[in-house]
């Protein structure tokens, strides 16, 4: 059976700041206890890096929507991922299928990843992550790398925010050799919809299967023309957790957001027209560790 530090006593003290973080209790610090199911299948409680021999199996279904002075259409985006934990704090992934079709169609960018978790405490946990996306994103052919270091601060049984710093380096595989700095993550959508550097993502749990969040944040599409290519999205998201012998077994999610709901691309403006619904995610967990 595998562990956790997540505790439940005590009153907290959060200050953050600049990557710091107070934390004063009421209670003594607690003692490891067993993976169950009110630290398990609650959204809000789950660790950066998942118990070891854990396998997850995610897909989703997503709407795209571009309109604008330079066009616009509507594709439908299929992608297919899983992860593994081989050893403990360490996730390896691989996202190997995404396909659109619609107004237009074809395969959108793949990757391969690892994620390692060197700052586990009861309130805040910090990784290091590396990964390599390759394939199309709209005109882009390309190979490149990107990294951070994802963060990931709980609230007790109610509240989780995920943060980070990231940075991705994007290299033309055509004739023309072009590289891309920017201060953002690729996602796996067939379009330029990228996460941002600096992902604000938070979380409320509502009751024990059931959570809502909010997601923005601040990016930079292109170093190189980082004035006109600043980019804050917006995004709104639900899920539940359907839960199989006090373990979580299936979280299903959907939602909705802008992309660059506030950018720089033309000057400062918003955004409403590019938008993107998640019509459905599906991860399916698997312990191989027979705990």
């Amino acid at each position: 059976m595998q562990t956790v530090k997540r505790g439940r006593g005590g009153s907290w003290l959060l200050g953050l700041g600049a990557g710091t973080l107070a934390l004063a209790g009421s209670a003594a610090p607690a003692a490891a206890v067993e993976l169950g199911a009110d630290d398990e299948i609650r959204y809000v409680r789950r660790d950066l890096v998942l118990p070891r021999m854990t396998v997850s199996a995610w897909g989703d279904l997503r709407l795209l929507h571009l309109e604008g002075a330079a066009g616009g259409g509507t594709v439908y985006s299929q992608n297919i991922g899983a992860r593994i934990v081989p050893l403990e704090n360490l996730e390896v992934y691989a996202n190997p299928f995404s396909f659109y079709a619609g107004d237009a169609s074809g395969y959108g960018p793949v990757g391969l990843g690892a994620k390692y978790r060197f700052v586990d405490s009861e309130v805040f946990e910090m990784g290091a992550e590396l990964s390599i996306p390759m394939g199309q994103t709209g005109p882009l052919d390309f190979i490149g790398m990107q990294g951070g270091f994802p963060m990931r601060i709980h609230g007790g049984d109610v509240f989780r925010l995920d943060t980070g710093v990231f940075v991705a380096g994007l290299f033309d595989t055509s004739l023309t050799g072009q590289a891309l700095f920017g201060l953002m993550r690729v996602d796996n959508a067939p379009v330029p919809d990228v996460d941002p550097m600096i992902p604000i993502e938070a979380s409320i749990q509502i009751v024990d299967e059931f959570f809502v969040g909010m997601d923005m944040g601040f990016g930079i599409l292109d170093v190189d023309r980082a004035g006109d290519s600043v980019f804050v999205p917006m995004g709104f998201r639900i899920g539940g957790t359907v839960a199989v012998d006090n373990r979580p077994f299936v979280d299903l999610g959907a939602g909705f957001r802008w992309p660059f709901f506030i950018n720089s691309f033309g000057g400062d403006a918003v955004e409403p027209g590019f938008f993107e619904v998640q019509l459905i995610r599906a991860d399916m967990h698997f312990d191989l560790g027979g705990g």
